[in-house]
C-alpha cells in the first residue's frame, strides 16, 4: 500500500497494477478509490489538503494569487470543518482569522481592455496620423 502512495507522491501511479492489487485481494475497495481519487488532485491540492487549519492559513499568506485561486475551495472546506469542531467561544476567532486571510483578492484577473476597439475611438495623440502634418 505504502508503494502506491508513493506513486501517487510521484505523480507516477500505475493504474493497472493498483486494479491488480485490487483483484488479487491485497487492497480494499476504499484504498483502490482513494489512491485513485488522490492521483487526480494536483500536487498542491493534495499537500495543502494535509494541513491543520491554522498552517493553512500560514501557507496561504506565501501562495502566488494562482495557487490560492487552485487551493481556495480546500481552504473552504477546513474552515467549515474547523468550525463544526470548535466551541462557541472559538468560533468567533475562527472565522475573524478565515476572513482576514481570504481578504486579499485571489482571482487571477485577465489584462484590461478597453471596451471600444481603439479604431473607434477616434484619433489621439499617440495615434499616428497619416497624411496629416
Amino acid at each position: 500500500m505504502r508503494k502506491f502512495w508513493n506513486q501517487v507522491s510521484d505523480g507516477s501511479l500505475d493504474r493497472a497494477a493498483v486494479d491488480k492489487a485490487y483483484r488479487d485481494g491485497q487492497i480494499a475497495l476504499k484504498d483502490r478509490t482513494a489512491l485513485l481519487k488522490a492521483a487526480r488532485k494536483p500536487e498542491l491540492t493534495r499537500d495543502f489538503a494535509s494541513l491543520h487549519f491554522d498552517d493553512a492559513l500560514d501557507v496561504w499568506k506565501q501562495m502566488s494569487p494562482q495557487e490560492k485561486a487552485q487551493s481556495r475551495p480546500t481552504l473552504v472546506k477546513k474552515y467549515h470543518y474547523e468550525l463544526q469542531h470548535s466551541t462557541p467561544a472559538d468560533r468567533k476567532e475562527v472565522t475573524r482569522k478565515f476572513r482576514e486571510a481570504v481578504a486579499q483578492p485571489t482571482r487571477v484577473s485577465a489584462p484590461a481592455r478597453p471596451i471600444m476597439p481603439p479604431s473607434l475611438l477616434g484619433p489621439s495623440s499617440t495615434t499616428p496620423q497619416i497624411g496629416r502634418p
